[in-house]
């Protein structure tokens, strides 16, 4: 498997079909509550072969690439909008506050609401 970085903003283009169509079914539906086993269906894989290929090309597990999709979208949401954390959290796919917190300053270095203060712009 050859990673091919591209020009355009899609940082990775992949020669594996599934792993393309796992990635883009997370992207779209990161923030819903899906499973290792709807990315894997949605890719024509089986969950082992999926979880396999993640590890060797992307060097992360499936869950690993929704939660990173998921932090990505809390961080946006965190510095562009004032809604309570517990919404916020929902809306990311993230189904207790205190998970996204966890899972959040586990990978960013700070709470979600250290983050808020420190990327909101005053108005």
């Amino acid at each position: 498997h050859v990673l091919h970085v591209r020009q355009s903003s899609d940082a990775t283009a992949l020669e594996d079909p599934a792993l393309v169509k796992a990635l883009r079914f997370i992207r779209n539906n990161a923030c819903d509550p899906i499973s290792v086993d709807d990315v894997a269906h949605a890719a024509g894989a089986s969950r082992s072969v999926l979880q396999r290929r993640f590890r060797s090309v992307l060097r992360q597990t499936v869950l690993e690439s929704i939660l990173t999709v998921r932090v990505n979208r809390a961080k946006d949401m965190l510095s562009t909008s004032s809604l309570p954390l517990p919404d916020l959290a929902e809306r990311c796919g993230f189904r207790h506050q205190e998970y996204l917190g966890f899972v959040f300053k586990k990978r960013v270095g700070c709470t979600p609401g250290q983050y808020r203060n420190l990327h909101t712009q005053p108005r």
